[in-house]
């Protein structure tokens, strides 16, 4: 586990309320469509996905706000109905999970025990970077989780 300072990204992005009990069936193939927006809008892409959780504890039926991002280098065109954002600065302790997405619950959990451990303050905020996607065989899937704190 690491303690970072991330810097402020562009990102275009879609916001949305779910719970992690609807999180699969409510994000459905938006990751899709925002890359498609990228490819149409002809953007660079500057980093891997990004989904950043609002408000979530953990609980299956507790209702949190999810920013699906991809981070780019320049706004150019009609994003709709995305929209061109910001991620601020996050300061964050972070860990990176190998494998399946079903077993990111075990990273937060060590992260959430570091945070308390160490008596930092958490911020509400976590993030999860997807920097290898493979949806054939997840146990191959690369994703950062990272839990703000302040």
């Amino acid at each position: 586990m690491t303690t970072k300072n991330e810097k402020e990204i562009l990102v275009l992005k879609t916001s949305l309320s779910t719970t992690l009990e609807k999180l699969v069936s409510d994000t459905g193939s938006i990751s899709e469509s925002l890359m498609q927006k990228v490819s149409e809008l002809n953007l660079e892409i500057g980093a891997s996905l990004v989904w950043q959780y609002r408000n979530c504890d953990g609980r299956p039926d507790t209702v949190f706000d999810l920013e699906m991002c991809i981070p780019i280098k320049e706004m150019k065109g009609d994003p709709s109905p995305f929209q061109y954002s910001s991620l601020k600065e996050f300061k964050c302790i972070a860990t990176t999970h190998h494998g399946s997405w079903s077993r990111l619950s075990s990273c937060y959990e060590k992260l959430m025990g570091f945070l308390y451990s160490n008596k930092y303050n958490y911020t509400g905020i976590s993030r999860e970077i997807y920097h290898v996607c493979d949806f054939e065989n997840q146990d191959n899937c690369i994703t950062e989780v990272q839990v703000g704190i302040q």
